[in-house]
């Protein structure tokens, strides 16, 4: 019976597609730089001096988030996890700060966990929890309030659900015309028009579940989660999280 709780977008079988993904991530994820940005940017606003913090990157991909805060802020400790062994080996081969351990390890994994005293100031995560179904979310979100100290922050940049099937289309319009604007505007403008199934291939995966906004939004202030907001949406790509206070 397959894991709902596990990052399974991607596996070990799958190396060639790790790499298209790694390629072609800034032309075909929303705003992804952008979005980067807007984290680190939260993740300085939270704290007065961000230094000698305690951060967990949770489905780390290949690190790209932690890479960033690191050459803004390399003075903190870094840990990052992932559910597939090709992506945290990937994390290890590209980020090999000091102050650094990545872990292979599923959301169930870490979800499990014995309770522990709070041990992160910051934990984030990108296009990676829209693969748990949304029980699975609260559960996770619990999880992560329960580790933060006083003061820390989360935040996470992932897809969620559109209200209705007319947002849905909207949405997944902006998704495709975002993208063929940037190929038009770079060298690859002969791939426009190549990645507009992206939007419907991504709604039936069925490792896909994302959940509302709303909906996560509400699961964080239930589990305890205070200044409870989305800092940024584009299409189906949004920031939103809490702090602990």
């Amino acid at each position: 019976m397959k894991d709902d709780t596990a990052n399974t977008w991607i596996d070990d079988e799958h190396s060639e597609q790790v790499d298209q993904y790694l390629d072609m991530a800034d032309l075909v994820v929303v705003e992804r730089q952008r979005t980067i940005k807007i984290l680190s940017d939260l993740f300085a606003y939270n704290f007065t001096n961000p230094n000698g913090l305690s951060l967990l990157d949770l489905g780390c991909g290949d690190g790209v988030l932690s890479r960033h805060i690191h050459s803004l802020y390399p003075d903190n400790h870094f840990h990052l996890v992932d559910g597939s062994p090709e992506m945290a080996a990937r994390a290890k081969s590209c980020f090999k700060a000091k102050n650094t351990s990545v872990v292979c390890q599923t959301f169930e994994d870490y979800i499990g966990e014995p309770a522990s005293e709070p041990r992160y100031d910051f934990v984030y995560s990108a296009n990676a929890i829209h693969h748990l179904a949304l029980e699975g979310k609260g559960a996770l979100y619990a999880r992560i309030f329960r580790d933060l100290r006083l003061g820390g922050l989360f935040i996470n940049i992932d897809t969620v659900l559109p209200a209705s099937e007319k947002t849905e289309a909207w949405q997944f319009r902006m998704w495709t015309d975002w993208i063929n604007e940037n190929f038009r505007k770079s060298d690859l403008q002969e791939r426009a028009g190549t990645y507009d199934g992206l939007p419907e291939g991504y709604k039936n995966s069925p490792e896909n579940k994302p959940s509302t906004l709303l909906d996560q939004l509400r699961l964080l202030a239930e589990v305890g989660f205070q200044d409870v907001d989305c800092f940024y949406k584009y299409s189906v790509f949004a920031v939103f999280g809490g702090r602990k206070r």
